[in-house]
């Protein structure tokens, strides 16, 4: 039997005429492409973002505070992500195909996070990952679903709205 593969890569595309997102999951020595449902992708995208906010490092009990430390958060981490974004792509292996995913588990421990991605009851892959690949991952999924048009959950959290008026309230440089 073999390992799980543990892959460090992944990618996102959203195919219309499924209506699905194309998981491309990948390492130097595999590539394996699977399926998201909005269904899915909706309950991981809710997932990460309670954990990122229940995790946060602000000392509070007030969760509004928490989950504006995170925004913030999330904003510096993805801000420079887009602004270092544009190297080219290591050349991947072609991809096996394993399905539709049926669950993606998040385990904690160290420090570190793993996402643990299920097609029925194997597990295809793994994935370490700290807590900006979290932010990066979380990033990926809202541009994606947002350019497939599909309405997340992060509207019903308020999160992307709180992002606005985040960005809203963060000096421009020259400007106060």
């Amino acid at each position: 039997m073999n390992p799980t593969p543990e892959v460090f890569t992944m990618n996102l595309t959203h195919n219309q005429i499924e209506d699905r997102l194309r998981l491309l999951l990948s390492n130097d020595e595999h590539s394996l492409e699977s399926w998201l449902t909005r269904a899915l992708t909706q309950r991981l995208l809710k997932s990460l973002i309670n954990l990122l906010v229940r995790q946060s490092d602000v000392d509070s009990d007030n969760p509004q505070a928490r989950e504006a430390a995170t925004i913030m958060e999330h904003l510096a981490i993805t801000q420079r992500q887009h602004q270092t974004s544009g190297s080219t792509p290591t050349s991947i292996p072609s991809p096996q195909q394993k399905g539709l995913l049926t669950r993606i588990d998040i385990e904690y421990g160290n420090g570190q996070y793993q996402l643990n991605f299920f097609v029925g009851e194997t597990c295809i892959a793994h994935m370490p990952t700290g807590r900006a690949g979290l932010h990066r991952i979380i990033d990926l999924i809202e541009r994606v679903s947002e350019q497939a048009n599909w309405q997340l959950v992060t509207a019903e959290l308020g999160w992307l709205s709180r992002k606005e008026t985040a960005l809203a309230d963060i000096p421009v440089a020259g400007h106060c």
